[in-house]
């Protein structure tokens, strides 16, 4: 049996409850942990029997007096041996104990032995940091806090014990928002633990993998469950980032390929540029509103989807605006919309990611703006720019975009490249959904890569077989029913299901008889015609043609050679500003192919000649199962 000193909580335990009600508690049911550990706790044990530590400042005499020692200069002023508190190296124990004292009744006392629970004193640090002496100055100014994050466990502990002394000293919360957090455990699941040898030491960790993806892991993290962490996952944080920079360095290059590139003032923007910058509204909307919730998986997907419409749509559609010549007021515009998305995208990113985001802001903001803020952390927040606002815009490119999606899929589905130009994709929907895809039918016919986009109806692409349904009928129609079975099988389909739409009824004439049939009375079954393939997408239907002539053929063959010579460039380390001539050893279809797609292969090359000949030291590119020698000379400009 030991004795041991408690405060007693049940005459705070009700304010406590109160204050903590009054916190943001994130997630919420962080704040439910709390209020039931306030309600059911017991009165707080501070007393540990330990040889070195915070001491209490209990001190009793042989009378059963005690008194509570407030400050070192209390102490000092009731030391029998004064200059003993002097020369103390630090106040804990055991130093502490060889202090006598004398309390003003003469009485002479000591230290109570115990030392203090660890969270008395991490409870305390904000009182004691900020000078606490209930009246103004730091401590009115900085409390309570705004923000304090730690794990779950620490709702019992550091969370409890702060909270115990605000309410204690001040009457309310010391914090206003609480963030708490699960475990992180190794890949796999498991605990870490130096002696298992999965633990992971943070300075090794951040010089191998980089700071800002460890962040960015954490960040998009559901806090509400443990967290694995491993390499690969911010293996998978460095490949997404890594198109944010290959679009950064694409706006680099062309910048410095164009003295005209950085443009200050805004250009007639195309309608592209338009959605792209009221896109970027919405994310700086959502990321904002993400950042005051606290919740930052919400924000690391936002960015992480912008980035890539940055990359996937946006810079892949204007590619070819970025070639243009000198003093083209499109290109400009081009230029001055990625170019205001990428430093806005810059700025989002800095408290997540402030390594990155000062990289590429000190070479995009820095080396072309006068005057610009020395680093992006001292740059304002971005906030919402109402002149870029266009709600209607992101509603039709959604559109455009779900359609699109949709014909991928159907690619996709019938293993058609993508290089490989088909004659028609063919929708059935609205007559509002329709309006908005004529505006934008160029955009979705190149995105597909197909020549035309069409509003049509099912029985366009679909073929239909009606049957009967012996179950419905058989027991109606007896001995009739073979004679039935007979007739619907002999009659058209189309026609038939064409009545039944008009009337609800499908009128059949045996021996003189009239037999009527409605929709349940008949089994239909539809497969796509031979050449197209289909699918549904809600109320639309959409259908691709998927048969591929001579002429789709050959343009295919164009563009699989043209793809394949960009990637000769590459790998020559060509500029992408110099002109070649390509010389090609082909069998007689491939180079007919070629040659009517000449001006196409050329003006996508950047190429002056191209000639059919043997070659000698070339390159061997597959097209489908042919393949083609190539040579690349680099002209002199």
């Amino acid at each position: 049996m030991v004795d041991e000193w408690f405060i007693a909580c049940d005459e705070l335990r009700p304010r406590l409850i109160e204050a903590a009600e009054t916190v943001r508690w994130v997630p919420e049911h962080a704040g439910k942990r709390m209020l039931d550990w306030l309600r059911n706790m017991n009165d707080w044990c501070i007393s540990r029997k330990r040889y070195w530590g915070l001491p209490l400042p209990i001190c009793e005499a042989e009378n059963g007096e005690w008194i509570v020692v407030g400050s070192r200069a209390e102490l000092r002023r009731l030391a029998v041996e004064p200059q003993r508190v002097d020369a103390l190296p630090e106040l804990h124990r055991p130093w502490i104990d060889a202090v006598e004292l004398r309390f003003p009744s003469g009485e002479r006392a000591r230290r109570v032995p115990e030392v203090g629970d660890c969270w008395l004193d991490a409870g305390i640090v904000p009182f004691s940091t900020l000078g606490y002496s209930g009246g103004d100055g730091a401590w009115s100014k900085w409390y309570p806090a705004d923000f304090a994050v730690e794990m779950r466990e620490q709702i019992r502990l550091w969370f409890y014990s702060m909270l115990f002394m605000g309410v204690t000293l001040s009457g309310r919360a010391p914090y206003r928002t609480v963030m708490c957090y699960e475990k992180m455990r190794d890949a796999t699941g498991q605990p870490m633990h130096k002696s298992v040898g999965n633990a992971l030491w943070f300075d090794e960790v951040v010089k191998e993998q980089g700071a800002d993806p460890m962040r960015w892991l954490f960040a998009g993290q559901n806090i509400s469950l443990d967290m694995r962490y491993g390499p690969e996952g911010v293996r998978e944080v460095k490949r997404r980032f890594l198109t944010l920079w290959n679009r950064y360095r694409f706006y680099v290059q062309y910048a410095n390929i164009d003295a005209d590139a950085l443009v200050a003032q805004k250009p007639k923007l195309a309608w592209v540029d338009r959605w792209l910058l009221a896109r970027l509204q919405d994310v700086v909307a959502r990321v904002e509103q993400g950042l005051e919730d606290w919740d930052l998986p919400s924000v690391v997907r936002e960015v992480e989807r912008f980035i890539d419409e940055l990359s996937n749509w946006y810079v892949r559609l204007n590619r070819r605006r970025f070639w243009k010549g000198r003093d083209d007021t499109d290109k400009s515009a081009a230029h001055w919309t990625l170019r205001h998305a990428l430093k806005t995208l810059c700025l989002l990113l800095a408290p997540l990611m402030p390594f990155t985001s000062e990289k590429i802001y000190q070479n995009l903001v820095r080396k072309s703006e006068g005057g610009a803020p020395e680093s992006v952390h001292l740059c304002a927040f971005p906030s919402v720019d109402a002149q870029f606002v266009d709600r209607a815009l992101l509603e039709s490119m959604a559109l455009v975009q779900k359609v699109i999606n949709c014909g991928r899929v159907l690619r996709r589905q019938a293993v058609l490249k993508v290089r490989q130009p088909l004659s028609r994709l063919v929708v059935d929907v609205s007559d509002e959904v329709w309006s908005e895809f004529k505006s934008c039918t160029e955009l979705i016919c190149n995105e597909l890569n197909v020549k035309a986009l069409e509003r049509g109806k099912r029985c366009a692409w679909m073929q239909y077989k009606v049957k009967v349904n012996l179950r419905a009928v058989g027991p109606r129609l007896g001995q009739r029913l073979p004679a039935l079975v007979q007739a619907i099988s002999a009659a058209d389909s189309a026609d038939l299901l064409a009545a039944l739409d008009r009337t609800g009824v499908y009128l059949v004439e045996l021996k003189g008889a009239k037999i009527e049939l409605c929709r349940s009375d008949l089994l239909v079954e539809q497969e796509p015609r031979p050449g197209w393939c289909f699918m549904e997408e809600g109320a639309w239907n959409v259908a691709l043609e998927t048969h591929i002539d001579e002429s789709l053929r050959h343009e295919g063959i164009a563009r699989e050679f043209t793809h394949a010579v960009q990637g000769l460039r590459r790998q020559l380390s060509l500029a992408l500003e110099d002109r070649i001539m390509l010389c090609v050893n082909a069998s007689e279809e491939i180079a007919r192919a070629l040659l009517q797609h000449a001006p196409y292969i050329c003006a996508e090359t950047l190429c002056d000649k191209l000639r059919f000949a043997a070659v000698e030291g070339g390159q061997s590119i597959e097209l489908g199962a042919v393949v083609v020698e190539v040579g690349i000379h680099p002209l002199t400009r």
